[in-house]
């Protein structure tokens, strides 16, 4: 399902509050891109335990490569055409532009991490359909993992909340951001606890009150808000639990207040429950589909 609920809900919302989405409209589009994880009908993996993969929407939703044929240029290619179906499908439904996010965001989650690969855009080894990143367990969906890639994933979700803002709504983004172009994944910070080869920290980036510092230290409060134990799969390493949603949503929201002056308005994370009031728990791929989304 590649990044979790606090990449897919509660990033998803701050990036689009801080391209200039209203407060109504990024909760909607947020919650129809957790949803896409939280729906049966459109989940990669389902069944009993939730390991059984689901090929189709693997491929069609969370950007896995269909078995190893289309490649990291294909996958990309993909995402600008649910980005250009999403601008222009009947009626232009902005829940659309949620489902888009999660495949936008799949392709940073789904690659190949710290095994000879490097950050880029569109250049790295995809999972592939059907297993994914079974054999490396959660942590490619958790940003400790990889930071660089969460940042780069900011960057890269910012550039297309901006385009839709502009090309469809027809709407200027923010002045906080509207000139801000991607930096890349930025450094590691050392020594950092409790640290090791699969569990990291984001190194501060950018001038104070600069977008660029705004992104890292979003990340950075994220990394902070997870806990860490031992895992069988890394050797016995310590790597990211699964996150407390209360704890990054607070951090989360720390950073948030810290920069309202800079961004121009206040940012106020929305609950759980306000996610599951906006009805995104059902979707499936024939609706979605029919939508105008292709296949």
């Amino acid at each position: 399902m590649a990044f979790e609920q606090d990449t897919h809900f509660q990033v998803t919302y701050i990036i689009c509050r801080t391209a200039g989405f209203t407060a109504a409209e990024s909760l909607l589009i947020a919650a129809a891109d957790q949803g896409m994880d939280d729906s049966s009908g459109t989940v990669a993996n389902g069944g009993v335990g939730g390991i059984i993969p689901n090929v189709k929407e693997e491929w069609l939703w969370h950007a896995l490569d269909k078995g190893g044929d289309m490649r990291a240029i294909g996958v990309v290619q993909r995402k600008d055409r649910i980005f250009t179906a999403a601008e222009n499908a009947p009626g232009k439904p902005l829940y659309l532009l949620g489902v888009f996010f999660h495949y936008q965001q799949d392709t940073w989650a789904h690659r190949h991490h710290y095994d000879g690969q490097f950050h880029s855009y569109d250049r790295y080894t995809t999972y592939n359909t059907p297993f994914g990143h079974a054999p490396a367990g959660h942590q490619p969906d958790r940003p400790p993992f990889d930071p660089g890639t969460a940042i780069m994933n900011i960057e890269d979700g910012l550039k297309y909340a901006k385009r839709y803002l502009t090309e469809v709504l027809h709407r200027a983004p923010r002045g906080f951001i509207a000139n801000y172009q991607p930096v890349g994944p930025g450094s590691l910070q050392p020594n950092w606890a409790p640290g090791g080869p699969y569990y990291h920290q984001a190194k501060e980036d950018g001038g104070a009150g600069s977008p660029r510092r705004f992104f890292t230290d979003l990340i950075r409060a994220q990394i902070n808000a997870y806990k860490s134990s031992s895992d069988p799969l890394y050797y016995f390493r310590h790597t990211a639990d699964e996150a407390d949603l209360n704890a990054t949503s607070r951090n989360l929201q720390g950073v948030c207040n810290q920069y309202a002056s800079f961004i121009g308005d206040t940012i106020t994370i929305p609950t759980i429950a306000q996610k599951n009031s906006q009805g995104f728990l059902n979707m499936t791929t024939a609706q979605l589909l029919n939508a105008g989304l292709p296949d």
